[in-house]
């Protein structure tokens, strides 16, 4: 089975324009998080970052394929691209109902 992730940056610079990296480890290093994978795509450049650890014990550094439970939140996601005629006043709700 083919890698379904991006290929990532093969010259990594955690200081990189995108600051992904220092983004993420600032919210590990706060405590808001134990770790995060963040995804930037340029054209063809991709940046893939992992920071801090998967669980609260620290029992495994977090990688770029780090599985997570994203619960109900896709919901959301799927409806967003939904709303966007109607943020841009292409549609109205009341059409709609």
């Amino acid at each position: 089975m083919p890698n379904p992730l991006p290929k990532p940056d093969p010259n990594p610079n955690p200081g990189s324009a995108s600051g992904l990296h220092d983004l993420l480890k600032a919210y590990v290093d706060e405590g808001t998080v134990p770790g995060a994978v963040g995804l930037v795509a340029r054209g063809d450049t991709v940046e893939v970052r992992a920071v801090g650890t998967v669980d609260v014990e620290g029992s495994a550094p977090m990688a770029r394929d780090s599985i997570f439970r994203i619960a109900s939140i896709s919901k959301p996601i799927t409806a967003a691209p939904g709303f966007l005629p109607v943020s841009y006043t292409q549609l109205s709700l009341a059409s709609i109902f």
